[in-house]
């Protein structure tokens, strides 16, 4: 949607490639799940970590981080499999944009969320909820930008392309808009907004045709997924011997392009003077 901010970030990952925390979504998630544990166990997190302007100007300043490991909406079985897919999400976007993207997509997320519970605070007087939920989900919109053809399985059995599950979400985040409003709490309505403009500003969207099959035909013509992208590993498969389709990724080493396999992730790598292009297969470890 911004294609020269975008075009800047890529520029700046690039040259600066050591920039970031490696694994920070796991770091992230571990701490979330030890404040759910404290919180199930009827230690009161939300007291101490919740972002608050006026507790943060009397010097508790760890607040300014420490709200992203509040996700305490769950019931226990349904935390775990949050966890699970948020930590696919990230390690996946990690992997395929580099830890120096992935950590500037996430702590922009944060940074802005901080920028409008501050600016509301200041102008209104009014404390947001604290809550990493919104923005994790935002990872879902990025993911689904460079993999919309992924398949899930939703309810743990039926499989749903990536592109259909983010207007499902965006349609919970204009519901939660909607009752925040109708309950009167106008600034906590935009705070799903706010959690995803770093994707809005990082990346690009990508014009989807969509294929209006049944689910049943789906699930005949494609092998579903559950929470990580496929990587099949077929060098023999006819459909990677398309070597005319114009390709903005292509591996140097196989030839698959994301257009020929899009359920394979593709990353540049500094190598003899030059970037060059490899898929997740063959990208080289040292």
């Amino acid at each position: 949607m911004f294609p020269q901010l975008r075009r800047q970030t890529e520029k700046f990952c690039l040259k600066h490639p050591r920039f970031g925390i490696p694994k920070l979504i796991l770091y992230i998630l571990a701490a979330t799940a030890v404040v759910y544990v404290l919180n199930f166990s009827g230690v009161n997190v939300y007291k101490w970590l919740a972002f608050d302007v006026q507790l943060i100007l009397q010097g508790q300043v760890w607040r300014i981080v420490s709200w992203v490991t509040l996700n305490l909406d769950y019931e226990i079985i349904w935390f775990a499999v949050a966890m699970v897919f948020f930590y696919s999400l990230g390690s996946s976007l990690e992997k395929y944009w580099g830890t120096a993207r992935f950590s500037l997509y996430y702590l922009s997320g944060m940074l802005l969320y901080v920028i409008y519970a501050t600016v509301i605070w200041f102008a209104f007087g009014i404390k947001i909820h604290s809550t990493s939920y919104y923005l994790n989900l935002s990872m879902f919109f990025a993911y689904a930008s460079i993999a919309p053809n992924i398949e899930f399985l939703l309810f743990f059995f039926l499989p749903v392309k990536a592109v259909w599950l983010v207007l499902l979400d965006a349609a919970y985040f204009l519901y939660f808009a909607v009752s925040m409003l109708r309950a009167g709490l106008y600034a906590d309505a935009f705070v799903p907004f706010v959690c995803v403009l770093n994707f809005l500003l990082l990346c690009s969207i990508p014009k989807i045709k969509i294929n209006f099959r049944s689910v049943k035909q789906q699930a005949r013509h494609t092998e579903p997924m559950s929470f990580a992208y496929r990587n099949k590993n077929t060098p023999n498969d006819t459909r990677f011997q398309d070597q005319t389709t114009p390709s903005a990724n292509r591996c140097i080493v196989c030839g698959r392009s994301d257009i020929t396999n899009p359920e394979l992730m593709f990353r540049y790598k500094y190598v003899d003077g030059n970037y060059k292009c490899y898929c997740d297969v063959h990208i080289p470890k040292a």
